[in-house]
């Protein structure tokens, strides 16, 4: 059996503060976070600023006490710096910035399987005796979508597989950090932070998904 990341359907790094003021944040210069000749498209809605950048497109969400920062469609994984876009954000706010109590990173992929109905591999993987299972319910199971919440020394995760098709899964991780000193970690951190925790998702799906891997 074989499987392969077929497609990153967005990837995204979102903090979380303990209060945020949407006041306190400069939406003009929020316009120019990629600098001088991005044409992005800023709007107030209530509870939250949302700005969109051409052309991949980059959004954010300024609200509920967040900033998510998303790159959207299919896109090479660290191509567009949204950890450096993500830093400069946070600047906008007004002094005195509010504390910074957790961030996160998460990607959604398209998976594909090769020699195994994905349906099949999940409810493998994670019901057992699926037969017991349809006699309590009285009926059939049609799909399952597992979601696993796990801890791997200080990284929360939340991982989900929907299966799309037979040769198709949806993947989902979200990689949830706290912050001790309550403050954003540098540029380069995050980086390395981002890019070595989609190395992660990746190693992971092949290591629950491809019997042959090793573990």
């Amino acid at each position: 059996m074989a499987i392969a990341i077929e497609a990153l359907l967005s990837q995204n790094i979102t903090v979380v503060f303990d209060s945020l003021d949407l006041a306190s944040v400069d939406s003009g210069k929020l316009k120019t976070l990629r600098g001088p000749g991005s044409q992005a498209a800023v709007m107030d809605v209530p509870d939250m600023i949302v700005a969109i950048f051409p052309p991949e497109p980059m959004l954010v969400q300024v609200g509920d006490k967040r900033i998510r920062m998303t790159l959207q469609g299919a896109s090479e994984i660290g191509r567009v710096p949204l950890w450096e876009h993500m830093v400069k954000c946070v600047e906008l706010i007004a002094k005195p910035h509010p504390l910074v109590v957790a961030y996160g990173f998460n990607y959604d992929a398209m998976v594909g399987i090769e020699g195994v109905s994905a349906t099949d591999i999940l409810q493998r993987l994670f019901v057992g005796q699926i037969t017991d299972i349809e006699e309590r319910l009285q009926g059939q199971i049609q799909m399952v979508v597992p979601r696993l919440k796990f801890q791997k020394e200080r990284v929360s995760y939340d991982l989900i597989l929907e299966p799309i098709n037979d040769g198709q899964i949806k993947a989902h991780l979200n990689a949830h950090f706290t912050t001790p000193n309550q403050k954003l970690p540098s540029s380069p951190h995050l980086r390395s932070s981002f890019l070595d925790q989609y190395r992660y998702f990746e190693e992971t799906l092949a290591r629950l998904l491809d019997q042959n891997a090793p573990c």
